[in-house]
């Protein structure tokens, strides 16, 4: 009875692996608008994988001409008859006034640009400025975002709430405390929000707003709106009115919504779009106007044909190593490697859940950490005949090289070089993975093995 409970155990935890292991290397997939879409998280891949984008943003130089009527109000050059420009007073106004051309403005800018980048997701990046022209130089990694994010670093976001009708200031930037984004279902689809939480001045401004700009009705029932613009970079976001005065300071909006019978990457788009918003309100307004200089896609050096040459020749080497394995432990060996299988299937699993940059490095430590369970397994099997209880004594004596691996691990994880980083966190859970899954897994296919 014993060897058959431990016989199903067995038989139990390979299929297991099994089911893993297919879910891992070749994925989930679903049905998507008449395609199959793997629902699997993609890798986060570095640099030195998925190559770069390398960028420079400059002052803008424009010089714009002005017009001004003789009580010295401006006037819209659209509005001035041909011919008839001597009759108005003409400016020419840089876009960058010379006096905000300085060290100190270039500087805050170079640091609202990484603020971005890290607020946007962008793990790997350089960033570097120009002291005496002010130019920003970046270096990110490529992806389906890389040009969204690039778009976002020449934004002033200079946002403001203003009267509709004589666009005179009610609430600015400097108000806000916390931007969030959210979604709600509803019976047709799913609607995006942001919700804009201001400070404490900014409560009570956006009250006393909420109360002047209520939607209110007169004697004969008829609906009147008294509106506000929200203004981002002198364009008009969305016009609105309040339904009820707003005492709590926060501000929703709706940025759109997805019927039920799109995508879900189309809803993700539309996330992300009220993402990118979030950014630009959270983070300051850039001191000066830039524009986008040079874009420059750098290819890994990693390139696709060397990828396959080490796949395969990693291939080789595995196979080589468990043919080894099974023809000198033979069953003990077979269950060892099926089990070092189905830890590298976890692993993998949990790298593209847990968003950790892979980078070469990276790759390193996963080849390290199943080096590392590959000589724990063979311990446990050297020892198998001569301890009854190799499984424990090798297990507690693996833990004292695991747990300081696992500390140090968890400072590299720390430090700010991706190289360094990326090594730390993948070796972070290949070492808290390797730990659970022996004792879950590769316990029961050893210590059993014998029925």
């Amino acid at each position: 009875m014993k060897a058959r409970n431990n016989t199903l155990k067995i038989i139990l935890s390979i299929l297991v692996i099994i089911l893993i292991s297919l879910i891992s290397f070749i994925g989930i997939f679903v049905k998507d608008k008449n395609r199959m879409k793997n629902i699997l998280p993609d890798y986060v891949l570095g640099m030195d994988f998925a190559g770069g984008r390398v960028f420079n943003i400059k002052i803008d130089d424009t010089v714009n001409t002005e017009y001004y009527d003789k009580d010295g109000n401006k006037v819209d050059t659209s509005s001035i008859e041909e011919g008839k420009e001597d009759e108005y007073t003409k400016k020419e106004v840089p876009v960058n006034a010379k006096e905000l051309l300085n060290d100190d403005n270039f500087e805050r800018a170079k640091k609202i640009v990484e603020d971005r980048l890290i607020m946007l997701g962008v793990t790997e990046y350089e960033v570097r400025k120009n002291s005496s022209t002010g130019e920003i130089y970046v270096t990110i990694p490529e992806n389906k975002y890389t040009d969204t994010i690039i778009s976002q670093m020449t934004t002033r976001a200079e946002f403001k709430i203003i009267d509709t009708q004589d666009k005179h200031e009610l609430l600015t930037k400097d108000k806000i405390k916390d931007v969030k984004v959210g979604y709600g279902n509803t019976g047709t689809g799913t609607t995006v929000f942001l919700n804009i939480q201001f400070n404490k001045e900014g409560t009570e401004k956006l009250r006393e707003i909420s109360q002047n700009y209520v939607s209110t009705k007169d004697e004969e029932g008829n609906e009147t709106k008294k509106q506000v613009d929200l203004v981002l970079d002198e364009e008009t976001l969305l016009s609105t009115y309040f339904d009820e005065e707003i005492k709590d300071g926060l501000l929703q909006l709706s940025m759109g919504s997805t019927s039920s019978a799109k995508t879900s990457d189309e809803l993700q788009d539309a996330l992300t779009q009220a993402s990118n918003l979030a950014v630009l309100l959270k983070t300051d307004t850039m001191p000066l106007t830039y524009k986008l200089d040079t874009n420059l896609y750098i290819e890994s050096e990693l390139t696709n044909d060397v990828l396959k040459v080490l796949l395969i020749l990693t291939l080789i080497i595995s196979t080589i190593v468990a043919i080894f394995t099974i023809i000198k432990y033979k069953k003990l060996g077979l269950f060892s490697i099926i089990s070092l299988i189905g830890y590298i299937a976890i692993l993998l699993i949990a790298l593209r859940y847990t968003n950790v940059v892979i980078t070469i490095t990276g790759i390193l430590a996963i080849i390290l950490s199943a080096i590392m369970n590959y000589i724990y397994m063979m311990d446990i099997i050297k020892n198998k005949k001569k301890d009854a209880k190799s499984f424990k004594n090798i297990s507690i004596k693996f833990l004292g090289i695991y747990v300081p691996c696992l500390i140090i691990s968890i400072v590299f994880s720390f430090i700010k070089y991706l190289p360094i980083a990326s090594f730390g966190m993948v070796m972070f859970w290949a070492l808290v993975i390797m730990i659970v899954y022996n004792l879950a897994i590769t316990r029961i296919l050893i210590s059993n093995s014998e029925n």
